[in-house]
């Protein structure tokens, strides 16, 4: 089957190949016998000696036509104008012709025998070492044919004097060489694309990936600024030479070509070529200066033609260096741009992330950082947040050493929750991915995080739970009011009727009065419990709270030992809120004894109101509104309180003063009261600094369901 296969796809290509054959033009079966005639008849004006010219162009034009046509049309072509050329040339014996021009045909033969195993499945001219390769193994070898093979063709039938041989092959040798390079080499490289767009060439896009390709654009968008510079450097190597004596003029156009291979690499250094080859050849023997280079001995012209080839071959090697050279830095301008863009879209990826993003290393280092992390960790700069390291924003080393344990394990850590400290101590909440890179021996060698701050979700969720907490106890304590103060209007009813009968014994009417004072002080916890189930009702009304409290700090001012200081800064002009006067009254009352309370030994109770931004107090209230808020502050410089306490002194029946002195009602009512009014509180105490305790009332009426 694989055979069978192999022969079956070269049955194909050869078939494509004479379908490609066949679909050329009939005009290129007749053309290259007309082009091959005009290339005789000019190369006939540079003739030295019989049969031997100093540029010879219907080698060069034999190997690009075969490139395109096909030796089967182009060969043929060429031994019918060499037939026809050979009495042109002046040679004597008419029946030597046919052997004659066969010298002329095997010269493009081989060498376009060569170019073809040269050039196969390779790129045409991707680098100097192919460049180099090209001119030994095509221009060469088709230069070593025509020169030594048709100047010993000449001698053979006494065309050609056997002294002139060595002179007549070099010239062959070197012309048939300067030809190839400066107008084969060119040729194939601008017209070989455009003659494969217009279906007139058989090499099947061959050339299509390569770089120096026929583009029109090259040249029509080519800037005027450097065209003046070519013809101005062209212009100044022509008079230049020609002012100089005992210099051939064109001699100093080597300059311009070596000049132009080195600024614009090889198109430009083939372009300078031909152009070396017009002003130092044709345009003299147009111009009169060289009447015929016919009878010339070789000498001066032989040099002539060295120089000129020599300049060729350097200017096409240093051209294509100069390409290569270009193109790699091209090349790896490129890479740099690509480089440095990707690593800009990875610094703004990294930088303008709204997740913390981090990388450490094994030890706790920080590597690096983005700005949401800095932010969140109260960082100023990297610098600072490196010197700080990442095992530091844990609470302890131990906490950080069973993190290090967890994404050791799987090398990743998904929606990981994770506790952490900023650098002033602050408790931070975290949401997050991590992932790990392992060394061989199963450590961590780096760890990459992306970070949500989830501080503030922490925060609403255990006030949800809180104010959710407060609400069943509430509601619990409201079920339980309802019953006792059932049972309590039955004692009390009993008790009413014992005092109003008619018993003698002074022991039972004292025993009834004490049963109806304490079912009247089981009334008032009934009516406090009913208040902190919401369920005491009230009577809203604009209230000024500068005024309230002036009118509770003189109401409490007697029942206070002098040790007690009241201090009081309220705003000068009168700040009204929607409220209670009775409820609240009893709130700052509250909280007055229990600032009298925290200072057995005497102290200051510092009362003041001011207004602030709901937008100042969103980082502990997220959910407060952008308007305005009264806040009513009660502080005291006594005992203080710990976290434990602070967590539950909304709690009914929790105190921490004896059974004798509280209940454990009073800031559960006050919390209660403040639900009520839409109000918010907020507790700062430290032991043995004092406490204070901020009221935010919104000044704007509350809804019409509260009148």
């Amino acid at each position: 089957m694989t055979g069978s296969g192999s022969a079956n796809d070269i049955k194909d290509r050869r078939r494509s190949t004479y379908v490609l054959h066949k679909a050329l033009p009939y005009w290129t079966w007749i053309l290259p016998l007309l082009l091959f005639h005009l290339a005789t008849r000019l190369s006939l004006a540079f003739q030295v000696d019989t049969g031997v010219s100093i540029s010879y162009l219907p080698i060069p034009l034999g190997i690009v036509l075969c490139f395109w046509w096909g030796p089967a049309r182009v060969l043929p072509a060429m031994y019918a104008n060499a037939l026809f050329s050979a009495s042109l040339w002046g040679l004597h014996d008419v029946s030597e012709y046919p052997i004659y021009s066969l010298w002329e045909v095997l010269a493009v033969g081989i060498s376009w025998l060569f170019f073809v195993e040269w050039r196969k499945g390779k790129p045409w001219l991707p680098d100097l070492k192919e460049t180099v390769r090209f001119v030994l193994w095509v221009a060469f070898p088709a230069s070593l044919c025509n020169g030594f093979l048709v100047a010993w063709g000449l001698v053979f039938f006494g065309d050609l004097a056997w002294d002139h041989f060595l002179v007549s092959s070099l010239q062959g040798v070197v012309a048939t060489l300067y030809d190839t390079l400066s107008f084969s080499v060119p040729a194939l490289l601008w017209f070989t694309p455009w003659m494969e767009s217009k279906g007139w060439s058989k090499t099947n896009g061959a050339w299509e990936e390569r770089e120096t390709s026929w583009d029109r654009n090259r040249f029509v968008n080519l800037k005027k600024k450097r065209i003046l510079e070519v013809v101005g450097v062209f212009l100044f190597c022509g008079i230049f030479g020609r002012l100089i004596p005992s210099i051939e003029y064109w001699f100093v156009f080597g300059l311009f070509v070596l000049w132009a291979s080195l600024r614009f690499g090889i198109t430009l250094a083939l372009i300078a070529n031909i152009w070396v080859q017009i002003i130092t050849l044709i345009i003299p023997f147009l111009l009169g200066e060289i009447e015929s280079f016919k009878g010339s001995k070789g000498g001066h012209d032989l040099v002539l033609l060295v120089d000129l080839a020599i300049l060729c071959v350097v200017a096409l090697i240093t051209g294509r260096a100069t390409s290569d050279t270009k193109k790699e830095l091209r090349k790896r301008r490129r890479i740099e741009a690509r480089l440095i863009a990707s690593r800009e879209q990875y610094r703004k990826f990294f930088e303008e992330n709204l997740s913390a993003n981090f990388i450490a290393d094994g030890t706790g280092n920080l590597l690096g950082a983005n700005s949401s992390f800095l932010r969140m960790f109260g960082f100023e700069t990297q610098a600072e947040a490196i010197s700080k390291g990442l095992a530091d924003l844990f609470p302890s080393y131990d906490d950080y050493s069973l993190f290090l344990q967890k994404i050791q394990i799987g090398s990743q850590l998904e929606s990981h929750e994770e506790f952490f400290l900023n650098k002033n101590g602050i408790p931070v909440h975290t949401t997050g991915n991590y992932f790990a890179s392992l060394n061989k021996s199963g450590g961590v060698d780096t760890i990459r995080g992306y970070l949500l701050d989830d501080t503030l979700r922490r925060k609403l969720e255990n006030q949800l739970i809180e104010s959710k907490k407060l609400e069943t106890i509430g509601t619990l304590a409201g079920g339980i009011a309802h019953d006792f103060n059932n049972i309590l209007q039955i004692i009390s009813g009993y008790a009413t009727r014992m005092e109003l009968g008619t018993i003698q014994d002074s022991s039972l009417l004292d025993a009834s009065r004490s049963i109806n004072a304490a079912a009247s002080r089981g009334a008032i916890i009934v009516r406090r419990l009913l208040s902190l189930a919401r369920k005491g009702g009230g009577s809203f009304r604009t209230i000024d709270i500068n005024q309230l409290v002036n009118d509770t700090v003189e109401l409490l001012l007697p029942t206070f030992s002098e040790t007690i200081r009241f201090q009081k800064e309220l705003g000068e002009e009168s700040v009204l809120i929607w409220g209670d006067s009775s409820q609240l009254e009893q709130v700052l009352i509250n909280l007055c004894l229990n600032a009298k309370d925290a200072m057995p030994d005497g102290g200051e109770i510092r009362v003041r109101s001011f207004a602030v931004k709901g937008t100042m107090i969103r980082e502990s209230f997220p959910l407060s509104g952008p308007n305005e808020y009264i806040c009513l502050e009660v502080s005291d410089n006594g005992e203080g309180m710990s976290e434990e306490t602070k967590k539950r002194i909304f709690e009914p029946f929790f105190t921490t003063k004896n059974k004798a002195q509280g209940s454990g009602l009073g800031m559960s009512m006050v919390y209660g009261i403040m639900q009520t009014h839409e109000g918010m509180i907020q507790v700062s105490s430290e032991p043995g600094k004092g406490t204070s305790i901020r009221l935010f009332f919104p000044l704007k009426p509350l809804s019409l369901a509260h009148s």
